[in-house]
This record gives structure tokens, C-alpha cells and sequence, in this order.
């Protein structure tokens, strides 16, 4: 796609030496550093290597959000009334006058978009918004199955009435979205049960066959099983135990053997018979997404999809391939999970999703496997001087403090930040949940405002810290070292920010001041944490460096040289020197601990076929 990147005349026409000039914001919220084609809708464009939301005015836009942003708050059945929304009636008067309130609060605090969940009818022509549907449940139930724990229904989504209905409504939902430029895209749905997970009590080849004999859904499972084994039954025979003649007495089976366990229990079966059970799955999770697709690329071609918010820790990278062509950002709802909930059932991640050994390492092997940008769709912490029961729902860790709080959303944003192919992220949610507890019994400290909305100060200072001024800090860094041609084949980004001055592109110079929660991720006087990540092939015009996948990259000199973060940092660059490498394919993030006043130093040697790309990236960790 042409592009004229306007960020070399305007971030660095400043003097030597002297800090860039920030160009400033659009109407819409992107940032004018980043200039390229416009098209009058929300777009995404990979640019330099960092994937951006482009606004309708052809600028960078990165989405810092907030969901379930609307006047009525949470509904609680036990009181039988919404308690913020009767305090913000005693407060302000209105619904309208707490929107007047709202809206500049928001942007006092860099909030540029409305998450889901929202009524962003309340500011119209001020923020970019998004806008959820619940397209699935036009596809029918399939009875008989147990209720997760992420309570969600089994549907057959091969049923005619599932293509039949969202094609029928799909205009009156998504409509308003197409017709208006604020809207950034469309969210299909919110944590659905893709494959057997915790929302997702059965594989959906064990779900389907419980289906009466000609059901849509047992037709589309005899016929994924006729191609899988090349119409071969006797191959299917052996794996599964049965003595069917044809795949047509697959209509005939009410149930596979061995029976699937419940997660979080492991997968029961053969890793012959667990591969099975989780191709169909991703069979199934395609055609939702193929069905949603079609019918909003039908109403809007050029409305982003934004996916159906996958939930954490429970999508498989089966389903993750087979929904990728169908989505223009793929949305994960990535909290924070408790330790004493990954204690419980420590395989699960790696049997129901994805292996992880510290946050965000599955998020970046998501992009790996996908090459999609990404957007998180709900994040957030708790604390428990709220004063709220924090009980409903208890996978998510309870911090002491608002001030806890506070440090863990700024090392949790600079992480976002930090990572090229992420495009935004939104807080869940804007005021606390009832204490009595919602619709749901979630009763949680969830909030930007408290239930009366006044501020959880401690906080929105914190986030307003961090928020602003987020988008000039994402962009990758040259190693620096020979020829400027070659230097995208490996490039580095870091929590701890780049020198925004007179060089274009910035130095592989990372610093940061003990404490500064815009870099810091740590809470840890005396000393900085800052990850460090290398990303690969570049598409850099700043450079005029052709993409180049490196098919090997080593660490030649690292100093302190501590051996852990040696392997470390290895390992992350093993993982972007393989066969395929997408353009901009970044490693597991590396974190490194430096005390107060104290630099590290590493230098890589990455190859290309004939192409040599040397690297020297500095970190350093100034005293206060």
C-alpha cells in the first residue's frame, strides 16, 4: 500500500540534540507523526514494523480504551436497582449532564476510545468507539451439553438458521457502525468457547455427535472426518476402536471412546485422538468466523472486524490459524491470571491454550502464528482496599492497594506499548461493579470511578502518566551498527523508550529513571526492570532496507554477562530465525534487571543469506 511517512519531518526537525517536537493529534485522536493514505474509515497498515490503527484522516492511531462506558453502570439483582446509576442521577442530575462530565474526564486522562459493552450514543463525534454483537446465538443451541465455568452455550453453527439469521439482522446491528467514520469496527461476539476449554466443556466433534442423525452439525462432523482420513474408514476404525462400514454410519454414533474429560482435567485419549478432537474444533471455529465475515463484508467492505474477543488461556493455536483470514484484528480479552489459579491446574495453558512462562509470552506467539495485529479487548486489576468482595470471578489476582493497583497497570501498559503488533488496549471497566454483586454475581474493583463515580485517584494519575503520549514511543529501533540497508533484519523495541530526537529512526538506546512508571516496570526502589525484545524482518522505509527473514542470529557479547539472560535473550532470537518468519515477527520479551545508575550492553550478529546485520542495544537504568 503507498504511504508517505511524514514522521522524519516532523518528530525530527528539531536541532541536534534538542528533544523532538510532538506534531500533535488529529480530530479523531491518531497522532500526526504518523502520515500515510486515508481512506475515510478506521483502518490497520503495518508501518516500519508497528502495526497502527489508521484514523480517517490517514494518522497513527493507538487505542487506549475503556469498556462498559455508559450512564446505568451494573444492574444488581439483590438490590434490584443499578446503585451507580442512581448516583450519578443524585449527582449530576441527568444522564446528559453526567456525559458532559464524563467526556473530558476521558480525555484528561488519554482515553481516546469507548471499549465494548458501551453506549457511545452519549458522545457522539468526540471518541472512537467499538461496537459488540452477539452473533452467535442466531446459531441453535445443541442440548445436552454441561455448562462450563465460563458459562457459554454449545451451538451448531452449520445449522442454516445460524448463516440464515445473521445475514437477516445484520444490517439493523452493524449498520449504524458502517455509517459512521467514529466507529472503529465490530467485535462478533465476546469469549465464546471455541475449542474445548473452560468455556467449553466438551470438543465440539463429541458435542455434535450427540445430535439426532442428520443434524447439520452431525453432517459437517461425518464429512470433516471423511476428508480427514481420506475417506479411508478403516483408518478412522483403527484410531477410534469403531467397526463402522461406512463414514456415512457416523450418524449412527452418539459418542466417541474414550470420553473427554472436563477441563481443567488433561485431554483424555490418544495424542492421535486429542489431534482429531481439536481439528474439528478449529473446523467449527472457522465457520463462525467465515459466516460473521461474510455478511459484514457484505454490508461494509471496508468496516474493520475485529474479531469475537477470545478468552484467555483457552485458545488453541489450531483455532487461532483457522480463524486468522477472517478477521482484520484479532481481539483477546488478556488479564492477568492468579498464581494460585495456574497452581490448580498448571497444564492447563499449554492443553487448552497456549504455553506461557510470563504474561504476554503467549500474546506474542499468538501474532507469531497469525501475523494479524492485535487488540486487547478488557484488562484490568483489582484491589482490596475498595472495600469490595473480589470474589466473583476468582481467577484474577486481589492486590492490597490502589497503589498496587496503580503499578500494575503501568507496567501492564508499557508491556503493551512496547510490542509493535498490538494496537491498543482497553481497561475493564469504567466504574466499580455493585458490591452486592451484577447480573452474574461479579462484585469486583474493577473500576476507573468508584460506585459514587468519584476517580480512584491514585490510579487515573498513573494511567494518565503512562497514556499520554504513548504513540510517538512506539517505533523499533535499528541496531546501528553497518550498513543502514541491513539493518532491519533484526530491529528491538523495550518498555523503557528510544531517544525521540534529531535521528531517524531512533538508536537501540534505551533508558530509563528508577521509579518513572512510563518505563519502570518494577515497583522496586533502586533499580529498573526493562524487557527488551528483538523483531525481525523489517519492512523499513526509514531505512531503505528491503525485508530479509535472518535464518540465524546469535548473541556475541553481552556485559554484565549473566548466563540467564543469555539463554534468555537466545532463545527469543532462535525463535524469530526460522523458516517463514513473518515480516515483523518479534521474540518473547527479555527482562532485564538493572540497578540504579547501572547499563547493559548486548551485541548480535543476526544472517540473511548474504546480508550481515550487527546489533548493539543499550540498556541503562538511571538513579532518580
Amino acid at each position: 500500500m503507498g504511504r508517505a511517512l511524514a514522521l522524519a519531518l516532523v518528530l525530527f526537525a528539531s536541532v541536534a540534540g534538542a528533544a523532538a517536537p510532538d506534531p500533535g493529534y488529529d480530530a479523531w485522536g491518531g497522532w500526526r507523526g504518523i502520515s500515510t493514505a486515508a481512506n475515510g474509515r478506521f483502518r490497520t497498515e503495518q508501518i516500519d514494523g508497528v502495526w497502527w490503527l489508521i484514523t480517517p484522516d490517514g494518522h497513527g492511531f493507538f487505542s487506549v480504551g475503556v469498556d462498559h462506558l455508559r450512564p446505568g453502570g451494573d444492574f444488581s439483582p439483590a438490590l434490584n436497582r443499578a446503585p451507580y446509576y442512581d448516583n450519578i442521577i443524585a449527582k449530576y442530575g441527568s444522564e446528559t449532564a453526567w456525559a458532559a462530565a464524563t467526556l473530558p474526564r476521558l480525555q484528561d486522562l488519554g482515553i481516546n476510545t469507548i471499549g465494548a459493552f458501551s453506549e457511545p450514543q452519549w458522545f457522539p463525534s468526540s471518541l472512537a468507539y467499538t461496537v459488540r454483537l452477539g452473533l452467535s446465538a442466531y446459531a441453535p443451541a445443541v442440548p445436552g451439553v454441561p455448562t462450563p465455568l465460563v458459562a457459554q452455550v454449545t451451538r451448531d453453527y452449520y445449522d442454516p438458521a445460524f448463516a440464515t439469521g445473521v445475514n437477516a439482522n445484520i444490517a439493523a446491528q452493524a449498520g449504524p457502525c458502517a455509517a459512521d467514520p467514529w466507529c472503529i469496527g465490530i467485535f462478533t461476539d465476546n469469549e465464546l468457547g471455541l475449542n474445548q476449554s473452560l468455556a467449553e466443556v466438551w470438543p465440539y466433534l463429541d458435542a455434535y455427535l450427540t445430535l439426532p442423525a442428520g443434524a447439520p452439525g452431525k453432517q459437517a462432523a461425518q464429512q470433516f472426518l471423511a476428508d480427514r482420513f481420506a475417506n479411508d474408514i478403516t483408518a478412522f476404525n483403527a484410531e477410534w476402536g469403531t467397526a463402522l462400514s461406512t463414514f456415512a454410519d457416523v450418524q449412527t454414533l452418539t459418542a466417541l471412546t474414550p470420553a473427554p474429560a472436563a477441563p481443567p482435567a488433561s485431554p483424555t485419549g490418544s495424542a492421535a485422538q486429542i489431534a482429531t478432537r481439536r481439528a474439528f474444533d478449529a473446523a467449527v471455529a472457522a465457520r463462525f468466523h467465515q459466516v460473521t465475515h461474510d455478511a459484514l463484508r457484505a454490508l461494509a467492505p471496508d468496516m474493520l472486524i475485529l474479531g469475537s474477543r477470545l478468552l484467555i488461556l483457552s485458545t488453541r493455536p489450531e483455532v487461532l490459524t483457522a480463524i486468522a483470514p477472517y478477521v482484520d484484528v484479532m481481539t483477546v480479552n488478556y488479564y492477568e491470571v492468579a498464581d494460585t489459579i495456574l497452581q490448580l491446574a498448571p497444564n492447563y495453558p499449554a492443553e487448552y491454550g497456549i504455553p506461557f512462562e510470563k504474561l504476554f509470552d503467549d500474546l506474542d506467539t499468538m501474532y507469531r502464528l497469525t501475523g494479524k495485529p492485535f487488540l486487547i479487548g478488557e484488562f484490568s486489576y483489582r484491589a482490596a482496599d475498595a472495600g469490595l468482595p473480589n470474589t466473583l470471578p476468582p481467577f484474577f489476582p486481589t492486590l492490597a492497594t490502589q497503589a498496587d493497583r496503580a503499578a500494575a497497570l503501568a507496567a501492564y501498559l508499557r508491556r503493551v506499548v512496547a510490542r509493535p503488533y498490538l494496537v491498543g488496549a482497553h481497561w475493564y471497566q469504567y466504574m466499580d461493579q455493585p458490591a452486592e454483586g451484577r447480573f452474574d454475581g461479579e462484585n469486583q474493583n474493577f473500576g476507573l470511578v468508584d460506585i459514587n463515580d468519584n476517580l480512584w485517584v491514585t490510579l487515573t494519575d498513573r494511567l494518565r502518566e503512562v497514556a499520554h503520549g504513548v504513540a510517538p514511543r512506539r517505533q523499533l529501533a535499528p541496531g546501528g551498527v553497518g550498513r543502514r540497508g541491513e539493518d532491519c533484519i533484526v530491529e528491538w523495541t523495550s518498555t523503557a523508550p528510544p531517544p525521540l530526537r534529531r535521528r531517524t529512526p531512533p538508536a537501540s538506546r534505551f533508558a530509563c529513571v528508577d521509579g518513572d512508571a512510563s518505563c519502570d516496570t518494577d515497583s522496586v526502589a533502586g533499580q529498573c526492570t526493562i524487557d527488551v525484545t528483538p523483531c525481525a524482518a523489517i519492512d523499513d522505509t526509514r531505512l531503505a532496507c528491503a525485508v530479509a527473514a535472518p535464518n540465524v542470529i546469535s548473541v556475541t557479547r553481552l556485559s554484565p554477562d549473566t548466563p540467564a539472560l543469555g539463554a534468555a535473550l537466545q532463545a527469543s532470537l532462535d525463535s524469530i530465525a526460522q523458516p517463514g518468519t513473518l515480516p515483523g515477527t518479534c521474540g518473547a520479551a527479555v527482562r532485564v534487571v538493572l540497578p540504579a545508575g547501572r547499563r547493559a550492553t548486548l551485541r548480535t550478529h543476526a544472517a540473511a543469506a548474504a546480508r550481515v546485520d550487527r546489533d548493539t542495544v543499550r540498556l541503562i537504568c538511571k538513579a532518580r
